[in-house]
Formats: C-alpha cells, structure tokens, sequence
C-alpha cells in the first residue's frame, strides 16, 4: 500500500472513529438531560402529594391545625411541609419535593371564604381621633357573647371605608392589639360591603319588634329585647347607656353614643351624628359589630347621619367679621355651614338675624349705612355663580371672574348671594388661620364690604370668608375623592369624628350576637366561610447538566 492510501485510510479510521465517539456522547447527554428531566417529574409529584395532604389536614381543622416538618420520606423521595398563620386566620402552606438532585415547591395561603358584611368595628367617615387606653381592646377573633369561641368567620379588627381615617387609626390605635384574622394589629381599609344599604334598612324597619325614640336618651339599668326576642331601637339624639343596661339586636343612635358602666349590647349597634363622639369605657361590651359613621348620600330624604346635604363630597366654613370690633376676631363662625342649612350658597339677606339660624349678622353690622363699595378678595378660590342686586343695579356672574370694589346702595339691597359649584375650587384652611389674617384671610374667597363716603373705598365695614375646611387632603389633595354610593348617589362626609375606649370597654366581633341581629332584617347574612385555597404558585429547581456530570464523578 502506498503512503498515500495509507494516509486515506488512516483518516477514515480517525473520522469514523470520532464519529462513533460523539454519536456515544450525544446519547449520553440524551440520557442525563432525560434523567432530569424525570427528577424534576418526579420531585413535583411528590410536593404535588405532599400539598394534598397538607391542604386537606387544614381544612378539616382550620382554626387549629398548624404543622411544620422536615425531610419527612415519601415513596423514592423526601419533602419539607409548613403550614403556619395564627389560630383562625389565614394559613400559609408551602410543601418543597426532593428527589435525587431536584426539587420543586407549591405555595398557597388558604383561608375563610364567602364574606363577611362587617368587622368588628366599621368607621364610615372622616376620623379627627382614635384613642384606646388601659385595657381596652378592639377583636376580629370570633367570640360568642359568653366568652366562648365563635364557630363562625373570623374578620378583621377594624374596618376605616376612607383612606385619611384609616391613617388615623394607625397612627393613634396601640400596637400589639387589634386582633383580627390577619394577626395583631389587624386594621383595613376600604369598602367590603354597603354600609349605606344596611344603615338605611335599619332606618326603614318598621317591624312590631322597634322600640323608638324622638330625642336624645339616657338608659340606666333598662333591659331591651332578649336573645331568644331580639329588637331594633332608634334614637333619635345623643344616646347613653350606662348601670346595667343591656340589649339585644339593633341598636341606632342618630347623634352619638356613650357606654359606660356595665352597659352590653349583643348585636349590631349603629351610631352616627354631627360632628359626633362615641364613648365606650369601664366594662362596657359590645357583641356583634359596630358602625360608626357620617356619611350621608347628597339629596332629600337620604341622609340617617341626620346632617343635611350641602356641596357633595364636603363641606366649607363661613366666618363674619366687622370691622367695629376687630379685623382678626370673627363676630360670627359655622363650621360645615353648608351642611347645617342645606346650602350651597351664603345668601347674605337670606336668613335674618346672626348666629343662629344661618343668619350672617348683615342687618346687626350694617344698620344705618348707605352707599359702600363690594368686592371680592381671592376671587379664584371660587367658581359658581353671584348676584347682587340695589337701586344701582344688578351685579350677577361667576366669583371666579373676580368682582373690583362695586359702589351699591345698602339700604336697596333685595339680593347678595354667592353660590358655589365645587368645593374644591375653596381654599383649604382652618378658622384660626383665617382669623388671625387679616390681610389675605389664608387665601379663603372673601366678600368685602367698604365704606364709600368719601367717594373711594374707605374702611372696612363688613367681611365675610367662606373656605374649605376638612383637616385632610381626602377630597381636594392627591387622595381621589371618595366614589359615589352603589345607587350613583354621591357620598358627603360630615365632620369629623372621636372615638375613645377607656378603662376596660371591648368591642368584640361576635357572629352569633350579629346573626341574631340580622335575624330582624331580610338580606342580610354573614357570608358562607368556606375554607379556600387562594395564591396558589409553583416552582422547581434542577442542577444543570454540567453540575450532574461532576457530581457523577
């Protein structure tokens, strides 16, 4: 053979060799990336076995049944169980599958489902404070009125429906209490149910079992209904229970509400009021769920706060000043004026008098005075519409636009009103710095009333300041403006208001006690609680084919 074909044949022999080599290597790989491929199959049925199991150990003993276990073995493999949450809430379940090299790991969270129509405590309004102190205490955990536990839905501690309360409650509510179905400190906010709905069937019940009341009481050592007889008691006014008064059902107190003493209440209690105050202190107890609200829908007839409707989604103040006195002391201030008379407007020659009734004190500061000059002062903190009507004509457009010192004859006057759209187009502030500026009023739209006896604006005879004033940026700020009511009528929110537990007062969720109480109402229901499983997720882990090589070796 020559030296060439043997070159040939040699090259052959090589390349059929190297062939032979990768078509192994390739079968291999083929082998290993398969043999990972069922280890990763593998490791899921085995954390798919061990979720099963986990999730069916939980649901038979929800309230209860909380585990954790390492390495336990399970047919060729291994797995990790958990299952942790605090007794009656929610249940974190994580099971992680072994085998061999690969892993893989099913997350989930079960808890109570179907919904629950209220927490223990339910704030339905702008909160000026929250204050909890000694041993007072706010529960979710289920518990029935003799102190037993609940077999129903655990809920949540409290419930605020409006941002800015909700940060109230954070930030003057004591940690480590509040318990609810989440843990300690269990505080929400936003809207799970339609409060209106409910406050408005218990405004319209008209049952044989309704015991009510057209002004403010005080009831010591009074007894109301019985557990096997609930009733529904309204009151009209500030209401007090106090010695050993106890009741059963609904209660609705339309002006606030004090419990004091041994006072109890097993059922659903329901408190609203202008600018009102709820008390609860020494022993008293609240079993079911509590509502405090003062929310009204904007419109005639729609409002169980008992507050009238004014500008939706608020109110403004109005202060009178007169220079005689002192041009930084107010003669007269309303707070939530348009609420208090139904008004979008101040109509200065509306309302005689001053300081009751709406009466803006015109005739009082302004007896005897002929020709002045009117005028606006931050004109663009407004938007509606003015008219201003005297023996030298009639003066009508939008505040907005402004208004230039206007000679009017004051003893003609038959018209002087401004009315206003939006009330977010007033200026944000608060009496006092309006009354202690003199100058600018803190920016609040201003009308001016000037002498005109020399022929020019001389001094100022009578003012009067309207701006708008919640303490919170809820409305007019970055903080949307809360959505209107399921019916598509717009929610006002009156004042703000205090809620105060002291000594050792409790508000304690109780689904019994409020199943009686809805017992009384068509409609209404606790909601099923069946345990589900929800966030469910899935994920595996499986060494490279590089990392099963080496530890081939």
């Amino acid at each position: 053979m020559g030296k060439a074909a043997l070159i040939l044949v040699t090259a052959v022999t090589f390349a059929g060799g190297l062939g032979y080599m990768n078509q192994n290597r390739t079968k291999t790989d083929s082998a290993v990336q398969e043999a990972l491929y069922e280890h990763g199959i593998l490791a899921r049925e085995i954390a798919k076995s061990g979720f099963n199991v986990l999730k069916s150990r939980v649901a038979a003993d929800f309230d209860n049944y909380r585990l954790s276990e390492a390495d336990r073995s399970h047919r060729m493999g291994k797995m990790d169980l958990g299952a942790s949450g605090t007794a009656g809430g929610p249940v974190a379940l994580t099971v992680t599958g072994y085998y061999n090299d690969a892993e893989f790991t099913i997350s989930g969270t079960m808890q109570r489902g179907g919904s629950s129509i209220l927490d223990a405590l339910t704030i339905d309004g702008l909160l000026k404070s929250m204050q909890v102190k000694k041993d007072s205490d706010i529960s979710g955990l289920d518990t029935d009125p003799d102190g037993t536990d609940g077999s129903g839905l655990d809920v949540h501690s409290v419930r605020s429906i409006l941002a800015a309360a909700h940060l109230e409650v954070l930030a003057e509510g004591p940690p480590g209490l509040f318990a609810g179905v989440a843990g300690l400190n269990d505080v929400v906010t936003g809207t799970e149910t339609d409060i209106w709905a409910l406050m408005s069937a218990v405004e319209d019940y008209a049952g044989a079992d309704l015991i009510e009341y057209s002004s403010k009481q005080t009831f010591d050592d009074v007894t109301f209904g019985s557990a096997a007889n609930p009733v529904v008691v309204r009151v009209n006014g500030k209401t007090e229970l106090k010695g050993t008064t106890t009741g059963y059902g609904i209660l609705f107190a339309n002006g606030g509400l004090k419990m004091k003493d041994d006072a109890r209440w097993e059922g659903l209690v329901i408190a609203t009021g202008d600018k009102p105050k709820f008390d609860f202190k020494d022993d008293a107890r609240v079993y079911g769920a509590v509502v405090l609200s003062t929310a009204s829908e904007d419109g005639s007839g729609k409002d169980p706060g008992g507050s009238s409707s004014g500008l939706p989604g608020g109110h403004f103040d109005v202060d009178v000043f007169d220079a005689d006195v002192s041009t930084t002391n107010e003669v007269y201030h309303e707070h939530q004026y348009d609420d208090d008379f139904d008004r979008t407007d101040v109509n200065i020659l509306g309302y005689t008098g001053c300081k009751t009734g709406g009466g803006l004190c015109w005739d009082d500061i302004m007896s005897g005075e002929t020709d002045v000059f009117v005028s606006f002062l931050n004109a663009g903190f407004s938007s509606g519409s003015y008219r201003i009507k005297s023996s030298f004509g009639d003066l009508t457009g939008n505040p907005a636009d402004g208004l230039a010192p206007t000679l009017v004859d004051a003893t003609t006057l038959d018209e002087f009103w401004v009315n206003f759209d939006a009330l977010c187009s007033l200026q944000e502030s608060s009496p006092g710095t309006v009354q202690k500026d003199a100058a600018n009023r803190n920016g609040a739209f201003s009308i001016q009333v000037h002498d005109a006896a020399g022929g020019s604006p001389g001094a100022l005879l009578y003012e009067l300041s309207v701006y708008h004033h919640t303490g919170n940026e809820l409305l007019c700020g970055t903080t949307p403006a809360p959505d209107p009511d399921l019916d598509g009528d717009e929610m006002t929110y009156g004042r703000e208001m205090k809620v105060k537990l002291d000594k050792n007062a409790l508000l304690q969720y109780s689904s019994s006690a409020l199943e009686n109480a809805f017992s009384l109402l068509s409609g209404y229901s606790l909601g099923s609680g069946d345990v589900q499983l929800v966030n469910m997720s899935e994920s595996g882990i499986r060494p490279s084919r590089k990392a099963h090589a080496v530890m081939g070796q």
